[in-house]
């Protein structure tokens, strides 16, 4: 009695107060009825005033031979959620999704060709900067990635079909060139056989290059 005595001098029936203590944070605002009953007026309105037509932020962690994740890019992500809402969203693609960090060296899932492709569209995605440049690439190489076109002749093609830049392709071949080398050779001064450079100079200017 002295609950309900308690909840009518608040202002708030019983039925409302139980229904406001279980609707989740976020649905607070998704109803005007709910805003009112439940007091969240000043909250919904600096919620909305921060996020009317503002683009939905988009974090994918991606694996570059991981099967479900090609198939994923290339069948959902690139063609119905990049290409029909572009406007709407904004895509952050991070090439490392499952990588470990084992005895100072990064261990990838599929190996140490994955590593290395990894790197090299985390360099696509710096040099070309925005989504409408490096969305269209990346969901090319993972289709032929996919595919099982070798990795130079997928990321050259795609330069190709694009019609990507002179600069960001001397950019990115040159590193496309240390980790053919790294894929060649275990004992290249490059990078070692999982992915992790070997030099902190090379490390510190191909992080520059990528930067730019």
């Amino acid at each position: 009695m002295l609950f309900c005595l308690l909840l009518a001098f608040a202002g708030v029936t019983p039925v409302f107060a139980d229904r406001c203590s279980v609707i989740p944070p976020s649905l607070w605002c998704s109803n005007k009825e709910i805003i009112n009953e439940c007091g969240f007026t000043d909250k919904c309105d600096r919620y909305h005033g921060a996020t009317y037509n503002q683009r939905i932020n988009i974090t994918v962690l991606i694996e570059a031979l991981c099967p479900d994740c090609q198939r994923w890019i290339v069948e959902e992500l690139y063609p119905h959620i990049f290409k029909k809402f572009m406007d709407f969203v904004n895509i952050e693609l991070v090439p490392y999704g499952n990588a470990k960090m084992v005895n100072g060296s990064i261990q990838c899932q599929h190996g140490p060709e994955e590593c290395s492709i990894n790197r090299f569209e985390s360099c696509v995605i710096d040099s070309m900067q925005t989504q409408d440049q490096y969305m269209p690439y990346i969901g090319c190489i993972e289709n032929l990635l996919m595919s099982k076109v070798p990795f130079d002749k997928a990321s050259s093609k795609c330069f190709r079909t694009l019609s990507v830049s002179d600069d960001i392709q001397r950019l990115i071949q040159y590193v496309q060139n240390a980790i053919l080398s790294d894929l060649i050779s275990e004992g290249s001064h490059f990078v070692d056989i999982n992915g992790v450079m070997k030099s902190p100079g090379l490390n510190t200017w191909l992080n520059t290059l990528c930067t730019l």
